[in-house]
Parts: C-alpha cells; sequence; structure tokens
C-alpha cells in the first residue's frame, strides 16, 4: 500500500508540473454523436486488474434500469474497461491523466465509445471525464447532472485554441441533457 501511495504522489507532484492532458472541447450534442451508447447507472463495482496483455486496467460494473439508456441499447448491465488503475494485491497504480474514476454506488451518466487494443475491447468515456456526468439531486429533490473536468486542456474545435477546463464541478439540467441526447440518438 505505501508504494501504491508513491506512485500516486510521485504522479501527482509530476502532473503539476506537465501540462494537463489535452482533448478536444465537445458540446453535449457531440459527445452523444461519437459515443456508440449513452446510459445512465450505478456503479456496482470498480475492480483494477491485469489484462490478457498484462496491462493495468479497471474494470467498472453497472447496474443499469430498463429507461437508463439515453442512447443505443443494453441490457441491466454493463462493464467499462478503462486502461489504468490500482493494483492493490500487487502495490502498483498506472494513472491516466483525464480518465475520470468511478465509486461504487455512485450513479453516473457515460457517454461510451468502444475500440479494441490487443485482442480486449476497451469502453471509455468519450472525451474522457467530459464522458462522466454524476447523477446529483438538489435541494429542491430534482434530478441534476455535476462534471468535474480539472487537469483537462480543452481544445476548441474551431480555433484550435486551448483553455484550461472550468475550475470545480460544472451544474446541468438533467432534463435538457437527456433530451437533447435522445434527439441525437433519433437523429433530429
Amino acid at each position: 500500500m505505501r508504494r501504491i501511495i508513491a506512485i500516486a504522489f510521485s504522479t501527482l507532484l509530476s502532473a503539476g508540473a506537465a501540462d494537463a492532458t489535452s482533448v478536444l472541447r465537445m458540446e453535449r450534442e457531440e459527445l452523444a454523436r461519437r459515443a456508440t451508447r449513452v446510459f445512465e447507472g450505478t456503479v456496482l463495482d470498480v475492480r483494477g486488474e491485469r489484462d490478457a496483455g498484462g496491462r493495468i486496467v479497471t474494470r467498472v460494473r453497472f447496474a443499469v434500469a430498463a429507461d437508463g439508456w439515453w442512447k443505443g441499447q443494453g441490457g441491466a448491465a454493463v462493464e467499462l474497461v478503462l486502461p489504468g488503475g490500482v493494483l492493490e494485491a500487487e502495490e502498483r497504480a498506472l494513472l491516466i491523466p483525464g480518465m475520470p474514476s468511478f465509486e461504487r454506488g455512485e450513479r453516473a451518466v457515460v457517454f461510451a465509445s468502444e475500440s479494441a487494443r490487443a485482442g480486449e475491447t476497451l469502453t471509455l468515456p468519450v472525451g474522457l471525464k467530459q464522458g462522466k456526468l454524476r447523477v446529483v439531486t438538489t435541494p429542491n429533490g430534482r434530478r441534476a447532472l455535476e462534471r468535474e473536468l480539472s487537469g483537462l486542456q480543452l481544445v476548441d474545435p474551431a480555433t484550435r485554441e486551448t483553455s484550461a477546463a472550468p475550475r470545480g464541478a460544472e451544474h446541468f439540467d438533467y432534463d435538457a441533457w437527456r433530451d437533447a441526447v435522445r434527439r441525437v440518438a433519433e437523429g433530429r
């Protein structure tokens, strides 16, 4: 465990000196267009392990309700396979700047895209942290979305200018995002 903490601490120190991860800035409609599936689910399990090629990955399992599919289709369970993660038994970690993290019990909307790597399919959030929004409840009892983009540099797709992501959490209207994604999914 000390080794994991040391690796994470040294990564944080070096991240402060290095530039943040640069990604193309995407608005919700672009996230929806690029995602093969968009779903709302509750995180059941987060597990770091080695893939078939020996690389460190994190498997995140979600429970998805029947009405939780905003784009695409799927069953009651979804698994993301993210590059990087923590292997507690080996006291090793590989942290990928800009990759979102997930916690057991957390409810999130994920804009997912799949890619193959050495025989394994990775299911990644589109735009790294941009493709993960936490579902939160407002003081008046309504659902809202929250997104945290620290560590990202956002590249404007039109001008190619780079700017730091907003500090702190961004908040969005849940219904507006769901409706916009469903319109994209239906081709409207």
